[in-house]
């Protein structure tokens, strides 16, 4: 078990979270016209975080389906919110001991 302040010399808490999104909309290249798909969202991101909207323009995109899945694999990627922690370990510690 690692130890603060003997075996982890630094810990960082960065303040910028990943943005949640649950409220997701997709733009797509439909015959050269920009069309949106319908939006998605996710209830219970919402009930936590409120309603944290995003429109994503993805022109390389040319069809309903690919653009829905885009849509919905984004918005399961950023439903909840993420936060990134970094410590520093003694080089006194057995670094084979670490583990995520």
């Amino acid at each position: 078990m690692l130890t603060y302040e003997k075996d982890i010399t630094a810990l960082t808490v960065p303040e910028d979270k990943e943005k949640v999104a649950n409220t997701v909309q997709v733009t797509y290249n439909d015959n050269g016209t920009s069309t949106p798909t319908s939006i998605a969202t996710d209830p219970t991101s919402i009930s936590l975080y409120g309603v944290k909207e995003v429109v994503l323009s993805r022109e390389d995109l040319t069809n309903q389906t690919s653009a829905e899945l885009y849509r919905d694999e984004y918005l399961n990627e950023h439903k909840n919110e993420v936060q990134n922690i970094q410590l520093t370990v003694s080089c006194l510690y057995p670094i084979e001991n670490v583990h995520p």
